[in-house]
């Protein structure tokens, strides 16, 4: 299975932070079929946050994870991406996907979600320092 996702920096350079089943995580997703990886992150990420008006500007790499499903074991390779965003709208959580907050975290709260967040969401973040800012 592959997947879409990434890493959101707004105008006050804040993380765009989800919280699904319990823990911080940033917004993925499936791909849908025929749809490009960067076509998927931004889709995904409007879905479950709200957040419009993203502009891709770099990848950061990819993740693989195993998850059970249907009481068989599934591969996921996701795709991540740097992003921006000049959106100042309400930020919409998509309840029905398990994710019960979508919020923007400054450093140092993303600094203590990452500590309560999945080891491959970790990665994406340089030295987990989050010395990313906007361009």
């Amino acid at each position: 299975m592959k997947a879409g996702g990434g890493l959101v920096i707004n105008k006050e350079n804040k993380f765009l932070f989800i919280h699904r089943n319990g823990k911080w995580d940033l917004p993925k997703g499936k791909s849908n079929r025929f749809e490009g990886m960067k076509k998927t992150a931004k889709r995904e990420i409007e879905e479950e946050t709200g957040v419009k008006k993203l502009k891709i500007v770099d990848k950061l790499g990819c993740t693989y994870h195993v998850f059970n499903r249907k009481s068989s074991l599934k591969l996921k390779l996701t795709h991540w991406y740097l992003l921006e965003t000049n959106y100042k709208g309400k930020l919409a959580p998509q309840e029905e996907e398990g994710i019960d907050i979508a919020t923007w975290l400054d450093q140092e709260e993303a600094e203590k979600a990452l500590e309560s967040s999945y080891s491959n969401i970790k990665e994406l973040f340089p030295d987990q320092t989050l010395n990313f800012k906007r361009r």
